[in-house]
């Protein structure tokens, strides 16, 4: 799959948006099964893009994700840092990816994208919906705003 503009565009713009959210984050000393070790050497935007080629969507996937990351957070209380934000996007991804689509890959196959083990990202996914309580729904009203919001 060839990286069309409207797609590198978008995972750059979102990518720089969760950045630009990790150093407006307050510290977080608390220990989340979100937490890498160590920072993740990855640009969001290059993991964003990453995703879309790997799973073979049009950037617009990225949108639902980012309403159930605002809502994960908005519930939790959780900061997005930068030790976190690589697994709470990639939860909010697997999410998104196995209610829109009828045909899904596996988490072994969403791991490898995501750069994690199998048992880490079904527990990464398992925590996320306890967070947001499985309300993944994304109404067409959340969709246009954050569309509006994210430049897509």
């Amino acid at each position: 799959m060839n990286k069309s503009p409207r797609m590198t565009q978008a995972c750059a713009a979102v990518g720089r948006m969760l950045d630009i959210a990790c150093l407006k984050a307050k510290k977080d000393d608390e220990v989340t099964v979100f937490d890498a070790k160590d920072e993740v050497p990855v640009g969001m935007g290059d993991y964003l893009a990453r995703w879309v080629k790997h799973t073979k969507n049009d950037a617009l996937v990225l949108v639902p994700a980012m309403v159930l990351l605002d809502r994960a957070i908005s519930r939790s209380g959780l900061s997005l840092t930068n030790r976190r934000k690589h697994r709470l996007v990639l939860a909010a991804l697997v999410i998104t990816q196995k209610i829109s689509f009828d045909i899904n890959h596996s988490n072994v196959i969403y791991s490898r994208i995501g750069g994690v083990t199998l048992e880490e990202v079904t527990r990464l996914e398992r925590e996320f919906l306890r967070i947001i309580d499985w309300d993944c729904s994304v109404s067409a009203e959340e969709y246009d705003e954050y569309v509006t919001a994210l430049g897509c």
